[in-house]
């Protein structure tokens, strides 16, 4: 049975019209995770319900770093998956879905590195980064640009613009040596 995040968010986050052309919603599992989403049949908008949580995901084979290359990325750099908890999701849910999202992979037993708290355009928002295992799934683009496997003995920067992304993969870096 589909995920209904109604059952978690309060009263306030949930929508029963469109905001863009004030149609009535309908409920759809979305196409990657088993969640419902309330889409507007008329115009076709989808509403994504998020927390103050989100993740952030080194993903990693034997020899690969899974790394996206973000659209306005500053400078060479890349980012990591990963996104905006929805509600009744923990930020270990929220890098598998988002991850599959992203990027068409699949991981597996995603283990905390660090957290951190971000002063954004949303307000004070904890993020979570962690270091899990590529188990699976087509390698594709994603809305959040180029999915790229990088060799683990060449590995590059993160973009400049992604303070998250440099954090998380910061932590990544300190914890395979040490």
């Amino acid at each position: 049975m589909p995920i209904d995040y109604r059952r978690f968010a309060p009263a306030s986050a949930r929508f029963r019209y469109c905001p863009l052309c004030t149609g009535e919603l309908t409920d759809h599992p979305d196409d990657v995770s088993d969640r419902l989403r309330p889409t507007c049949p008329d115009c076709g908008w989808i509403y994504y319900p998020a927390t103050l949580t989100g993740g952030l995901v080194v993903a990693e084979s034997d020899a690969h770093v899974l790394l996206i290359r973000p659209p306005g990325a500053t400078g060479s750099g890349f980012g990591l998956p990963g996104g905006i908890a929805e509600y009744g999701e923990t930020p270990e849910e929220c890098v598998v879905r988002e991850t599959r999202e992203e990027t068409g992979l699949i991981i597996t037993d995603p283990v905390e590195l660090c957290r951190f708290l971000v002063h954004g355009e949303f307000g004070p928002m904890l993020h979570f980064g962690f270091r899990a295992r590529i188990a699976g799934g087509t390698l594709r683009e994603g809305d959040e640009g180029p999915a790229v496997l990088v060799d683990r003995s060449s590995l590059p920067a993160m973009a400049g613009n992604r303070d998250g992304s440099r954090r998380v993969f910061d932590a990544y870096l300190a914890a395979r040596t040490a």
